[in-house]
């Protein structure tokens, strides 16, 4: 009996721990939520019936021909939801309410995880989810302005398309309409990541997704096609992010400086890896108006 009491105490300071933690984004999500629209579940690949094949969209209320921002979350690949466990953590509602709460509309998707399907396939679940964002968001209001944006390992792949637009060619996307990037603590380079990693995580998850040698895990890095980036990026990580990841969006902010292409660059100052999207929108959060101004600035 004694042992089980113990337990329950455990179990309790572990939740009110957590909870403690992601109140940011829960306070923010629920301190918004009822301010803007919010449209859930909607299916972006025609007769889908996985539910990674959905998006919610949250859109400003009585506002026409808005900006649009398409959210890729994080979670290695193998994890993660557009709606990762709302009624505790607020998580990634907390992005759309801050952003519709400033005239934004965004888009928060899922996409299918590793290793029920390839790194291949989750780009094209990606592809999907923007063409479908094309081809109706004006009847939720927005206009043409598209930003794709996306966290960690969604960066990566929010990366991977700014980097080869060739990619939006497959799924008729207009790549023109795509205003601009937006990468929150971003893997640019697969190599460095499998250098920085645990070999128990390599072996779990890089090498089966990315391949076994450098060769071919380049493929895969964002910063191998950095010459092929012509349109306005946003690079930001936390100031106690990985170390390598903070190096990683320093030296792409300063290659796209020296080609001359416009971007923002940002260190969120006492910011985690995970704190910067948890924290994302809070009072005195840096990045939310920095993201704001950004995505007017790029707007036609």
């Amino acid at each position: 009996m004694k042992s089980a009491m113990i337990i329950l105490v455990i179990f309790i300071l572990v939740i009110l721990g957590y909870l403690l933690y992601t109140k940011s984004a829960l306070f923010t999500y629920f301190g918004n939520k009822y301010s803007v629209r919010v449209e859930r579940d909607i299916v972006y690949v025609k007769d889908s019936g996985d539910p990674k094949h959905t998006l919610d969209l949250y859109l400003p209320k009585d506002k026409e021909n808005f900006p649009l921002v398409y959210f890729v979350h994080g979670g290695n690949w193998n994890s993660g939801d557009k709606r990762y466990f709302e009624p505790v953590t607020g998580l990634y509602g907390n992005i759309g309410v801050s952003l519709a709460s400033h005239g934004i509309g965004v888009a928060v998707a899922n996409y299918r995880l590793f290793p029920d399907v390839s790194a291949d396939a989750q780009i094209l679940d990606i592809l999907d989810g923007i063409s479908w964002v094309q081809e109706h968001g004006r009847e939720y209001g927005a206009g043409d302005n598209l930003f794709l944006m996306g966290h960690s390992t969604g960066g990566q792949m929010i990366a991977l398309l700014g980097a080869q637009p060739e990619f939006f060619q497959a799924k008729n996307i207009d790549e023109e309409k795509i205003r601009g990037y937006l990468t929150l603590s971003a893997v640019w380079d697969i190599n460095e990541m499998v250098q920085n990693s645990k070999e128990e995580y390599n072996n779990k998850i890089t090498y089966p997704l990315f391949g076994e040698t450098e060769g071919k895990r380049r493929f895969s890095s964002p910063a191998a096609y950095q010459d092929g980036i012509q349109k306005p990026f946003f690079i930001a990580a936390g100031e106690r992010d990985y170390p390598y990841l903070i190096e990683q969006a320093r030296r792409m902010h300063e290659v796209l400086d020296t080609r001359g292409i416009s971007n923002k660059y940002l260190v969120a100052p006492k910011t985690s890896h995970s704190g910067i999207i948890i924290g994302f929108g809070k009072k005195g959060d840096l990045l939310l108006p920095a993201i704001v101004n950004f995505v007017q600035e790029h707007s036609i």
